[in-house]
């Protein structure tokens, strides 16, 4: 991984709610069920994340094709962050900012 100096070559990865064994577990507790299913009807794709959709990402930030990627934080959150980040986002840059 080429760096430039000065640079920061660590990524940094923040999952949604990823489909595991313990968000399962939320999913089939009646005290906690229709509470995640609410929260996933607000995910902009509707579902849970796949354990494998955070390991492809992290093979691409692992791998050459990643190599103009420095110091990034990826989510990976079905578009949660970009929603709620709401119509300002992204924002474009300019010289006076």
């Amino acid at each position: 991984m080429e760096t430039p100096p000065g640079a920061w070559p660590a990524h940094a990865i923040a999952p949604g709610f990823i489909d595991t064994p313990m968000t399962q577990s939320a999913r089939k507790d009646p005290q906690t069920a229709a509470g995640v299913e609410a929260f996933l009807k607000s995910v902009p794709v509707g579902r849970a994340g796949l354990p494998d959709e955070v390991a492809e990402l992290v093979l691409f930030l692992l791998s050459a094709k990643s190599g103009y990627c420095v110091g990034t934080l990826m989510y990976c959150d079905g578009g949660l962050d970009a929603k709620l980040c709401g119509l300002e986002w992204p924002r474009v840059w300019t010289p006076e900012a």
